[in-house]
């Protein structure tokens, strides 16, 4: 048992809305996922300002669906629509990864996830050069964090085909 306040009862209604929104991202349905992931990050923002691994998680997980739905957007030929989308996921992305580097560093997977997710944005939006220096960084983490030979390496190479 621990002590429980009203901080705590809102950090696991906060946790329970990025869990529903983690499951609805696992079975594809990415609009429910985005409407999780954003209501926990407001009460992130809300509630516990201070609570930064938070924050990431949820910019992260709003990114990653903005991302799939941009380009469903896209497939089924709402082009302005899905790079509305895929703006919203690139900025998602960045204010996690610019979260994560300041609390983890560059060594960390979860920045590595988000700085691959980025790239994979910018590639979606034909924006190459700078998918490319985040594919780079990718590299060079993976490299530094789990070795030359880790099977990402070789993911990522392929990626950077364009």
């Amino acid at each position: 048992y621990e002590p429980y306040d009203l901080n705590l009862a809102y950090d696991r209604v906060a946790e329970v809305h990025m869990e529903i929104g983690r499951m609805y991202q696992a079975m594809g349905n990415y609009e429910k996922g985005s409407q999780y992931a954003l209501q926990f990050v407001e009460l992130v923002q809300k509630y516990r300002p201070d609570n930064l691994s938070g924050a990431a998680y949820g910019y992260y997980d709003c990114g990653v669906c903005q991302y799939h739905m941009g380009i469903a957007l896209q497939e089924a030929g709402n082009a302005a629509a899905g790079e509305k989308q895929l703006l919203l996921a690139a900025d998602n992305l960045k204010k996690a990864l610019d979260t994560n580097m300041k609390m983890r560093g560059a060594l960390a997977v979860d920045t590595i996830d988000n700085q691959e997710y980025l790239a994979d944005v910018y590639t979606t939006l034909g924006r190459y050069g700078e998918a490319s220096n985040h594919y780079m960084a990718v590299l060079s983490m993976v490299e530094s964090l789990l070795g030359k030979d880790h099977p990402r390496i070789s993911r990522v190479k392929e990626k950077m085909a364009f």
